[in-house]
Formats: structure tokens, sequence, C-alpha cells
């Protein structure tokens, strides 16, 4: 018994320690409603890495792939294919 709690123990610390060391997302990167960060990295050539998940339903690719050029249009970045 006191293995499985102290198994427990090791991995709650575990879940907060990576919460409180992952890095805050910078207002550039969007950030889909429902979005479960996987992945939240700052580079160390200025650049910063964004994963997530989203539940399959009710998130057309289509759909997340306007809102994403509109919030990078939002935050005045400019390309070609924006």
């Amino acid at each position: 018994m006191a293995k499985t709690k102290s198994l427990l123990a090791t991995g709650i610390l575990a879940l907060f320690s990576a919460t409180a060391f992952a890095a805050p997302l910078p207002a550039e990167i969007y950030l889909p409603a429902g979005a479960h960060t996987v992945k939240a990295d700052r580079q160390g050539n200025g650049e910063f890495e964004y994963e997530a998940e989203l539940p399959a339903r009710g998130n057309p690719i289509p759909s997340l792939a306007k809102k994403v050029i509109a919030h990078a249009r939002s935050k005045r970045f400019s390309s070609g294919r924006i």
C-alpha cells in the first residue's frame, strides 16, 4: 500500500512540475477552443513550438485553418500565402 501511495504522489508531483515549467504561450500562438496542450516549448533560436490535441468532432480542418489565418493576420503576420 505504501508503494502505491508513493507512486501516486510521484506521479502527481511530476504532473505539477511539468505544468509549472511549461513555457507560457506567446500571444502570437493560436490556441483553439477545447485544445489540450501536448507540448509548449521555447526554442533556442527565438522560435516557439506548440502542439495540441483537439477533439475530432466539431473541429473541421478548413474551419480551423481559417481561424489560424485570421489570428495570424490580427497579429500583423504577412506572407504571400496568408
